[in-house]
């Protein structure tokens, strides 16, 4: 062999082995913590009532976070449209879904299952956004 097939030899030969080891190292399963974060979510799924406003928030190019009126901050789940404005105060009936993430990073995320009542009075549009 010349020079250059025994280095590519070498190098592949290398780059196996390495691989071969990093799969061997990785944990085999991941089901048992997935089944806990599933049970530990099915016990806050109990249905709540909260009160709040819909704000614009800037950041993660942009949505309607949901602040209560208890300063928690919650990210909505299946809210209907015509309620999705910033300023809307709300009175929701639902549960806290601790089994589901978001990359908003916005609080609980708050599965929503009725609009107890709305409040449109202070309803503005989105800071920054051009009504033309």
């Amino acid at each position: 062999m010349n020079q250059f097939s025994l280095a590519l030899f070498t190098f592949v030969t290398i780059g196996l082995v390495a691989c071969s080891e990093s799969a061997d190292s990785a944990p085999e399963t991941i089901t048992d913590s997935t089944q806990q974060s599933v049970q530990a979510g099915d016990k806050s799924m109990a249905t709540m009532t909260i009160s709040g406003k819909l704000i614009y928030q800037q950041h993660e190019g942009g949505f309607l976070g949901f602040i209560a009126n208890d300063g928690a901050k919650y990210t909505l789940r299946g809210i209907d449209k015509a309620y999705r404005k910033n300023g809307m105060i709300l009175t929701l009936s639902g549960s806290v879904r601790n089994d589901i993430m978001t990359t908003r990073q916005f609080g609980s995320v708050f599965e929503v299952k009725e609009v107890l009542s709305s409040d449109s009075s202070q309803v503005t549009e989105k800071p920054g956004v051009s009504i033309i």
